[in-house]
């Protein structure tokens, strides 16, 4: 007992401080292996530490891979919705990483973005990377985030798509006339399947996550090679995400 009360409090003593040298640092940030050296915390544990603090809204990343320390809010205005979302469907997760072997990822929106609240790998030798916990990309181009988008009102999907049109070209060439018939085929087939896109070679299967009241609050999705992902394993994939999220 008294052991695993010394890790716990060397590793907060570690997480504070990352956090420490992240406020020192500024607007500018600091990279992983400047961080390592600035306070001696092996780099492996500084991606752990730092993944959490993004979690916990205490850290950012920035386009540039630096991390920045996030303003402090008084405690308890931390928005719980999403911290308790993703601690909720973290075991879920989990189990469908295990059971597939493939990668997970939970995403809610921010205005015109997909941000990642949470991920989880599996055991399959290639693994989808394709965002960080705290990364944001275009609201769509991800499987998660296109179900998401396919769930909204046509003039709020306009809205989105118009805010994102220069963007959509960097992500496998994407247009809007192709972004809208991939929405369309999510409302038919109450599922997204988008490949080729966030990474090459990649097909995600993703679907929307409702409130007790059926509003569309984030996007759940898993990921691997196109080869792994016909049709077949992409109807029985949303149907095994739809159970896990329906007995959260």
């Amino acid at each position: 007992m008294a052991d695993a009360a010394t890790a716990d409090t060397g590793t907060l003593r570690r997480g504070l401080a990352v956090l420490r040298a992240l406020e020192r640092s500024g607007h500018g940030g600091l990279r992983i292996a400047e961080i390592a050296r600035e306070t001696a915390v092996p780099r492996p544990t500084v991606y752990r530490l730092i993944e959490t603090l993004v979690e916990w809204e205490f850290a950012r990343e920035t386009a540039e891979g630096r991390y920045v320390a996030v303003a402090r809010k008084p405690v308890g205005a931390v928005n719980n919705k999403w911290v308790m979302l993703a601690r909720r469907l973290a075991t879920p997760m989990r189990k469908i990483a295990a059971a597939t072997g493939d990668s997970v990822f939970l995403i809610r929106r921010d205005a015109q973005d997909a941000v990642c609240l949470h991920r989880e790998f599996g055991t399959f030798p290639i693994q989808v990377h394709s965002i960080k916990i705290g990364g944001r990309q275009p609201l769509g181009v991800g499987a998660a985030g296109l179900a998401l988008l396919a769930s909204y009102p046509d003039a709020e999907v306009d809205a989105i798509l118009a805010r994102n049109r220069d963007k959509l070209v960097h992500y496998g060439g994407l247009t809007e006339r192709k972004f809208r018939l991939l929405i369309a085929s999510t409302r038919t087939r109450g599922y997204s399947v988008v490949a080729n896109h966030a990474v090459a070679g990649i097909l995600g299967v993703g679907i929307v996550i409702l409130d007790r009241c059926g509003t569309s609050i984030a996007g759940l999705s898993s990921s691997t090679t196109v080869e792994r992902m016909p049709a077949a394993r992409q109807r029985q994939l949303a149907a095994m995400m739809r159970a896990a999220v329906d007995a959260r």
